[in-house]
C-alpha cells in the first residue's frame, strides 16, 4: 500500500504513539541501511524514535558473543541461537530484547503439595535430635517462600538500564542482564543485538515516506 504522507498520525490517525509497533521497509527503499529491514520500535514519542532490527542475524552466536566480554553461558537452550544486526547505531553495544520477569505467586495449595522443611533452628541441635525437628507449619513455610520468591523477584527483574516496552517486554543495555543468562538465569526468552536503529525528531519523518508501521510482537527465542 504505498505511502502519501511522511507523518506517522496521518498514517495511523488512531495511534500516536508507535512503541511496539514493526516498521517494515517498502520494497521500493534504495536505503541499504534499511532496506528489507522490519525494525520493532521500542520507543516512540515527540523526540524521535529507537528500535531494533529483528530479521538481520549475524554470523555470531551467543556463546561467542558471551566470550568476547569474559562471560561462559550456561544456558544450553542459547547456544544456537544468533545475534541480531540491530541497526547502525552503537554496533558496538548489546541490546537485549526480552520478556518481563515476574515472580510466581506462592499459594496454600503449593505448600501442601510439597514436602515439610524442618525447623532451621533444629540446625543447632544433636544429630540424635535432628530427626525429631519439629516441621514448620503450612503457614511458616508460606511466609518463608514467599519471602524467597521476593528476594529472586528483585534479582531477576531489577536491571541497570532497562527500557519496559508495552506487550511484556523490556529492552535491556546493561552488562547485569547478560550476567544472569551467563550463569544459567535471566530471561527465559531473548532476542540480542548489536547495534540499534534510532531517528531524531528531524529525521523521523524521512524514513516514513518509504516504511509503514503496524502492532505486533515479535518472537522471541
Amino acid at each position: 500500500m504505498p505511502l502519501s504522507s511522511t507523518d506517522p498520525a496521518e498514517i495511523h490517525p488512531q495511534v500516536l504513539d508507535l512503541t511496539a509497533h514493526f516498521l517494515i521497509a517498502m520494497p521500493g527503499m534504495e536505503d541499504e541501511t534499511f532496506a528489507k529491514s522490519v525494525v520493532y520500535l521500542c520507543e516512540h514519542s515527540d523526540r524521535g524514535a529507537l528500535g531494533l532490527v529483528i530479521n538481520k542475524p549475524t554470523e555470531l552466536t551467543l556463546p561467542k558473543l558471551f566470550a568476547k566480554v569474559d562471560l561462559p553461558l550456561d544456558r544450553k537452550d542459547l547456544h544456537d541461537t544468533l545475534v541480531f544486526g540491530g541497526g547502525p547505531m552503537h554496533t558496538e553495544r548489546g541490546f537485549v530484547l526480552h520478556e518481563k520477569q515476574i515472580a510466581q505467586a506462592v499459594t496454600f495449595a503449593d505448600m501442601k503439595a510439597a514436602p515439610l522443611t524442618p525447623d532451621p533452628l533444629a540446625a543447632d541441635a544433636p544429630a540424635r535430635d535432628c530427626a525429631q525437628a519439629k516441621p514448620l507449619s503450612l503457614e511458616q513455610q508460606l511466609l518463608q517462600a514467599l519471602q524467597e520468591e521476593a528476594e529472586r523477584a528483585v534479582q531477576e527483574t531489577f536491571y541497570a538500564s532497562s527500557l519496559s516496552i508495552s506487550d511484556g517486554l523490556e529492552m535491556t543495555t546493561s552488562k547485569d542482564v547478560l550476567e544472569a543468562l551467563a550463569s544459567g538465569g535471566g530471561p527465559r526468552k531473548v532476542l540480542v543485538s548489536l547495534g540499534a536503529a534510532g531517528w531524531a525528531k528531524g529525521s523521523w519523518n524521512l524514513s516514513w515516506q518509504k516504511m509503514r508501521g503496524s502492532p505486533s510482537k515479535p518472537a522471541l527465542r
